[in-house]
């Protein structure tokens, strides 16, 4: 068992979730036998998540013990590895309002592993036991010892792409020109996957760009592409480009958002504002700048609040590894910042 623990521990840190590693590797051992059950065997579920929205994906029927302490079968969702498995789970807490605001406040908040792991009994499962089995597999196992890693910070995957990027790169002003960081969404819908090439095909062939239009772009992934050299003037803002710099993330509206694309938001943001010395105040929606459009879809006051967080200092989460990665055909190579 605890071969197969130290081979999994790296997904858990790769993939952030307001639970506890120790907590949430005793939710892999239990409700996956550790990868051993027939749910898990199926299905790469090792967590035994039902198909509960907002899934979208793939499901399995399989019967499951429940509260009344009979089988039932249920839909359960399907996963292509045991990685997507332990990504899913890590944001499954915070996946709806209800989930993250009432359901496991609980155990968001708690400071303990025991506190958290009982926070779980009656909601996660219908087992009154949940939680003393969680903390018995943690001591057992001594799952502290895996707890998250605090430095160095996090950062996202960030994919170089500037050699691809329509139009090319060019010096068409100093860094000492850019004033306002400006945020957009693509107004695409996340589930239909679009790509940054897809939206310079469109900008390319139906509006006649000669280039595109964000410096920074994040997939429905989370993972970011840099377009653009900061001193390339690109189209994000009618008649406010000059001065600006743009960050776009593949969404249809504010609440197609995910927490990966705005955590990798808030991280290339507050490289920007370093980078230019500029002050969280100069964090911009799109029409703040220009009132053309309702991009990227936030309300005054919810744009305050972005910005009074970015004034703020920024937490510590785990780090990216290097690999190559081929999308469309072509190897870029991946690499934190």
């Amino acid at each position: 068992m605890q071969t197969k623990l130290h081979q999994v521990v790296p997904l858990f840190h790769r993939y952030t979730s307001p639970l506890s590693v120790p907590v949430r590797m005793a939710q892999f051992i239990l409700e996956s036998k550790a990868g051993a059950s027939d749910l898990f065997r199926k299905s790469y579920n090792g967590f035994g998540i039902k198909a509960s929205p907002p899934w979208q994906g793939p499901t399995v029927l399989h019967e499951s013990w429940e509260a009344d302490g009979r089988k039932h079968p249920a839909f359960f969702r399907k996963y292509p590895s045991l990685e997507a498995s332990i990504q899913d789970h890590a944001s499954f807490f915070t996946s709806t309002p209800y989930r993250a605001q009432i359901a496991y406040r609980p155990a968001i908040e708690a400071k303990t592993y025991q506190a958290e792991a009982q926070a779980l009994a009656g909601i996660y499962a219908g087992d009154p036991g949940y939680g003393d089995k969680l903390i018995d597999l943690i001591e057992t196992y001594q799952l502290t010892q895996y707890n998250q890693r605090t430095t160095p910070q996090w950062q996202p995957v960030l994919i170089d792409r500037r050699d691809q990027a329509l139009g090319g790169q060019a010096r068409d002003r100093q860094l000492t020109d850019i004033t306002t960081i400006v945020w957009h969404y693509t107004a695409v819908s996340r589930r239909l996957r679009r790509k940054i090439w897809d939206h310079e095909r469109y900008w390319h062939n139906d509006r006649g760009w000669d280039r595109g239009g964000y410096h920074y772009y994040i997939d429905s992934d989370g993972t970011l592409y840099q377009n653009y050299d900061l001193e390339r003037i690109t189209w994000g803002v009618a008649d406010h480009n000059q001065d600006t710099v743009h960050i776009s993330v593949e969404a249809g509206s504010k609440a197609d958002y995910s927490i990966e694309q705005i955590r990798t938001r808030d991280w290339i943001t507050r490289q920007l504002m370093s980078q230019l010395a500029l002050p969280a105040h100069q964090v911009k929606g799109h029409w703040e700048v220009n009132p053309n459009t309702q991009c990227p879809g936030y309300t005054q006051a919810e744009m305050d609040h972005f910005r009074r967080l970015l004034a703020q200092p920024l937490r510590t989460t785990p780090l990216v590894e290097d690999h190559d990665l081929v999308l469309d055909g072509k190897k870029y190579q991946v690499h934190p910042v």
